[in-house]
């Protein structure tokens, strides 16, 4: 089959849609099943309209809202009009999403998808297959395939019409549109939370929603000396009212002043500690590239997760944190912290929960009575239906028979 993958990620560089793609052409072999292309957006000037990456070919869609602040910036230098354009544009999505709280949609983003779409003849293909983190690009496959009599495959990697990152107000939009989208689609892939809270399971009379989970654990365990103290790493971001540091850094900073760890964050800036952080050592590293991510985890002796307040995403990390075999403290402010059914699992996991008087002394302990680290063939056995080639078997299967 000659499938077409989209995604509004600006594949292969960022964002968990582009990790989960990669990991299914390069890790599962898709692309050795199924001819794949892939449609993704640009995020600079940098990012060429059309290139081939791992011998697939990568499109791409410009879209005003999707570039990054420092590409935007660029414009100005060239075109004044075409910067006037784009912050009308940019003003209008950010405002949108101010005041118009019943519209989830990126319109600028999604007609652009719509357009480079027709203009590429996508019905040429036996299937689309739109992977789901934001649903702007998602709603331009929808109109195309609506309109071009094309077969669509959704792939749900972030829930829509249970989605607590949009607002309320937004809800029965989205409904709708969730609604749309699975009875327009030959198939749908979706996460195996988002089947279980949309009782996907009691509404599935075609049985053409299935549940796959996140094809994120590639075991990568090596040898490893652990250092005195021990370092914990995390890496990540913070977002207001999802993700905060503050409990961690409490525990943290009783351990560092004893001399029984050391605590590095990779993403967020410093603007997370105060005086007393900086002066006993705890230090932020910032934004860096993903093969410097990857050289940090590998130094790390512990890598940290700080669970989101949402309890249907999980944090893309955790699966990178497993394929370690590496220790990991999972810092959670939820009792149904999505992350706990993954972590219950794995062997050198501690769950703490904010507010725990406790936490400091339970972290002590798991780091002194750590010394070693999963092997690959012990972490496969355990996640096999996360590994990219058990959701690329899965995927083909439920395609083939669908389309």
């Amino acid at each position: 089959m000659k499938l077409l993958i989209v995604t509004t990620n600006n594949y292969p560089h960022n964002g968990t849609c582009s990790n989960i793609i990669k990991k299914l052409i390069k890790v599962g072999g898709l692309g050795k099943k199924h001819s794949i292309d892939i449609l993704a957006s640009k995020a600079n000037f940098k990012d060429l309209d059309q290139e081939k990456i791992d011998g697939v070919s990568v499109t791409r869609v410009f879209s005003y809202t999707l570039l990054n602040k420092k590409a935007f910036a660029e414009i100005r230098k060239t075109s004044i009009l075409k910067w006037i354009e784009g912050t009308i544009k940019r003003t209008i999505f950010h405002y949108q999403n101010i005041f118009i709280k019943s519209d989830f949609i990126d319109h600028t983003t999604c007609n652009a998808f719509y357009k480079k779409l027709k203009e590429i003849h996508a019905e040429q293909y036996d299937c689309i297959i739109s992977i789901s983190g934001r649903y702007d690009a998602t709603a331009g496959v929808l109109h195309f395939c609506k309109s071009h009599d094309a077969k669509m495959v959704l792939y749900q990697v972030d829930p829509c019409a249970s989605n607590r990152i949009y607002d309320s107000k937004s809800k029965i939009n989205r409904m709708r549109f969730e609604r749309e989208l699975i009875n327009c689609s030959s198939a749908v892939l979706t996460t195996p939370i988002i089947f279980k809270e949309c009782h996907y399971d009691e509404n599935n009379k075609n049985g053409n929603i299935v549940p796959v989970e996140f094809p994120l654990i590639i075991p990568m365990s090596r040898n490893h000396v652990y250092k005195t103290p021990k370092r914990c790493v995390f890496l990540g971001s913070f977002y207001a009212g999802i993700r905060d540091p503050s409990f961690t850094l409490d525990v943290f900073t009783k351990l560092v002043k004893k001399n029984k760890a050391e605590l590095w964050f990779v993403g967020p800036n410093e603007s997370i500690l105060n005086e007393e952080h900086n002066n006993i050592g705890i230090k932020c590293f910032g934004r860096r590239t993903i093969e410097e991510c990857n050289e940090i985890m590998d130094d790390a002796d512990c890598l940290i997760n700080i669970g989101n307040r949402i309890n249907n995403q999980v944090p893309s990390k955790i699966f990178d944190y497993i394929s370690t075999g590496k220790p990991i403290i999972n810092i959670s402010a939820l009792t149904d912290d999505p992350c706990i059914p993954y972590l219950s699992k794995y062997p050198l996991a501690l769950t703490i929960y904010e507010g725990d008087q406790t936490a400091a002394s339970k972290v002590e302990a798991f780091l002194e009575s750590i010394n070693n680290v999963l092997t690959d063939s012990e972490i496969e056995k355990i996640y096999q239906e996360c590994t990219p080639n058990y959701v690329v078997d899965v995927m083909c299967h439920t395609i083939e028979m669908r389309i």
